[in-house]
């Protein structure tokens, strides 16, 4: 996860280069049909060459869309398309400008196809935008919200088990403890990174999203409270000492805490973050703690 954060500001910015290049391709549609329908004897014939949308669906930045359906779906039918297209110019020419009423209606089938394939996507853009923290790429809250109201539905639907974990930052420094230079790291580089690291070291089926300046969520699907435990502190191993290292390579010491809850099928959204947070505060007792879980009674 390292390197393939996909940020909110990359979904708007394509987003608004895909609404450009469908602006394009509507006035390609105008122009294909006055050249091949009403053509300018006094000109030569038009070559139909590729379709605007081409030029941005083959130019995003790798793997954007590549978990997107709507995306694979959207280039079959730009290249359906675009052939339909070519064929239809050649066979017009071919019979002295007759259209042939079957072959047109096909073509603008395939039109209509990709018309609603470019909305599909932009609805999924926008979606995107609404879910995605800006700073780091992982999930916001709003994300981390609707991802814990699928969890509490699996659980009560399979009765397997679910945890989740509120991750804080409770102190970062240079490391041996010099925390004279602290006050020149900038904060957001800090979450930044720890994002980044912390996303690498998650299972293939754990979540991971930012709920607050310093704060962070986990999901831990599949994993009884014990088991979750465990991981915390695996990772807490792999996420101080000094491993955390900025855009500089400068490293980064950290103080983190974890307050772990398990969802339990009479829960709601609101009381899973809730635990969460109480399990949280008990890290700061007059024992403080690393690891704390909420024990329902």
């Amino acid at each position: 996860m390292a390197d393939d954060f996909k940020t909110s500001e990359m979904f708007r910015r394509e987003l608004s280069r895909m609404e450009a290049a469908m602006a394009a391709q509507v006035e390609w549609l105008k122009e294909w049909h006055i050249a091949v329908l009403a053509p300018d004897p006094n000109l030569p014939a038009v070559i139909i060459g590729p379709t605007p949308f081409r030029a941005w669906y083959y130019g995003l930045p790798s793997d954007l869309f590549a978990e997107s359906m709507a995306f694979a779906v959207l280039g079959m039918n730009l290249e359906t398309m675009q052939t339909l297209a070519e064929q239809l110019a050649n066979t017009v020419r071919a019979n002295a400008g007759k259209l042939p009423s079957a072959e047109y209606a096909h073509f603008m089938d395939a039109v209509g196809k990709f018309n609603q394939g470019v909305f599909k996507l932009i609805r999924e853009c926008v979606s995107e935008i609404a879910f995605i923290d800006d700073l780091t790429g992982v999930g916001n809250e709003n994300g981390m919200k609707l991802h814990i109201a699928a969890e509490l539905e699996r659980v009560r639907r399979t009765n397997q088990r679910c945890c989740v974990a509120l991750v804080e930052i409770d102190n970062f420094r240079l490391p041996g403890g010099d925390e004279s230079g602290a006050y020149a790291i900038n904060l957001n580089e800090v979450m930044a990174a720890f994002a980044t690291l912390l996303g690498g070291k998650l299972r293939p089926y754990d979540q991971l999203f930012r709920t607050g300046q310093e704060h962070f969520m986990l999901a831990l699907p599949y994993t009884e409270s014990d088991v979750a435990e465990a991981v915390l502190k695996r990772l807490a191993g792999t996420l101080t000492g000094g491993r955390l290292k900025l855009i500089d390579e400068t490293p980064i010491d950290l103080d983190i805490r974890f307050g772990l809850a398990s969802i339990e099928p009479n829960d709601t959204i609101d009381s899973v973050i809730e635990n969460a947070y109480a399990a949280l505060d008990q890290t700061r007792g007059p024992k403080p703690m690393m690891i704390a879980t909420y024990r329902h009674y």
